[in-house]
């Protein structure tokens, strides 16, 4: 069950998503998530986590989530992440390896 916090945080997302016209596809790759999963948090079925915690509240803030440099390089990669799923491969498939090599 979610708490209070929580389920704010699950409506501000769900606002945020809405009103930029970004599916959960979109959003779940911007925070580092599967769209599965992603779902399944906003739906209530599963409990937040320490992980996604933070990155929803930062795109719930309209704050890039993407760690380093912000700005338009920031923007662009986003921008390319909902565009191409080719690319959204590409990167998780990057981030995967860099995460098992770290």
């Amino acid at each position: 069950m979610q708490n209070a916090t929580d389920a704010e945080l699950i409506k501000a997302v769900e606002r945020y998503r809405t009103e930029h016209g970004l599916s959960q596809q979109a959003i779940a790759g911007r925070i580092g998530c599967n769209q599965g999963h992603l779902s399944k948090v906003l739906a209530g079925k599963v409990r937040l986590s320490r992980f996604l915690r933070p990155r929803l509240a930062s795109l719930a803030a309209d704050r890039p989530t993407m760690p380093g440099p912000s700005g338009p390089t920031a923007a662009e990669v986003l921008d390319a992440l909902d565009k191409s799923q080719d690319f959204r491969d590409m990167v998780q498939a990057a981030l995967r390896i860099v995460h098992k090599n770290a």
